[in-house]
């Protein structure tokens, strides 16, 4: 288990550095910020996930110098509270441009997890489970719910829109997938803590999250002549 925890959590830090470095390149000629925000949320997730790896690893030895866990853990909570403020802002650059308030949500969520890194108390060199660590769940899977919505509800939309490109309109569902599979992973996360299992599972969450936002806004062509070819024939 601990070799299959390993593998798809190696497979979904490349995953998401090679989307995000696609969608960093596509943010500084045409995609502008959402495609920015997007690739930051993936680029820090990718740095989360790393620093996962290596803190499984180094717990499986010897215990690590005085406050290196604590550096650690502040890292990865920096890591996702980018990523997860990052992506809240493109939900809200996308679908609710013009509803400026909005902007604290990921501008709330940031601040979060940012009290949480700094806050949760250590024993040991190891952080305590406690209520204010146990608050970055509910807060992920609300932002990811929220982003899901929103997609799910723009496909449903503009599914049925014959002057539309196929590839956009699905691009929406993807990205409902996407989040879906994130608020899958925080759920094993929270259940399993960091059992191996729980790191595996829910590594594959986050590579079927990534592989539908690359197929999302890094669209194979064959899949693009799939999506149209299909349409076409329906019509």
């Amino acid at each position: 288990m601990e070799a299959l925890a390993l593998l798809t959590a190696v497979l979904y830090i490349v995953t998401s550095a090679l989307l995000g470095a696609g969608l960093l390149r596509r943010s500084r000629t045409r995609g502008g910020a959402p495609a920015g925000c997007l690739a930051a949320a993936l680029l820090s997730a990718a740095v989360l996930q790393s620093l996962s790896v290596v803190a499984a690893i180094a717990n499986a030895g010897n215990a690590p110098p005085q406050g290196v866990w604590r550096i650690l853990f502040v890292a990865m909570y920096a890591a996702v509270g980018v990523a997860a403020s990052c992506m809240m802002r493109f939900t809200q650059i996308v679908y609710r441009p013009k509803q400026r308030g909005l902007t604290a949500i990921p501008a709330g969520v940031a601040l979060c997890f940012a009290y949480v890194a700094l806050s949760v108390p250590f024993r040991n060199e190891a952080p305590l489970h406690s209520r204010i660590a146990l608050s970055i769940y509910p807060v992920l899977v609300a932002g990811y719910l929220w982003t899901a919505a929103e997609s799910f509800r723009c496909w449903s939309r503009y599914r049925r829109a014959p002057d539309l490109d196929p590839v956009v309109v699905e691009r929406f569902r993807l990205w409902g997938t996407s989040a879906v599979a994130v608020v899958l992973w925080v759920a094993v996360a929270f259940i399993g803590q960091n059992a191996a299992w729980a790191r595996g599972l829910g590594s594959a969450f986050g590579i079927g999250s990534s592989v539908a936002l690359w197929f999302a806004f890094q669209p194979p062509e064959f899949y693009q002549r799939w999506l149209r070819s299909r349409v076409a024939s329906s019509l």
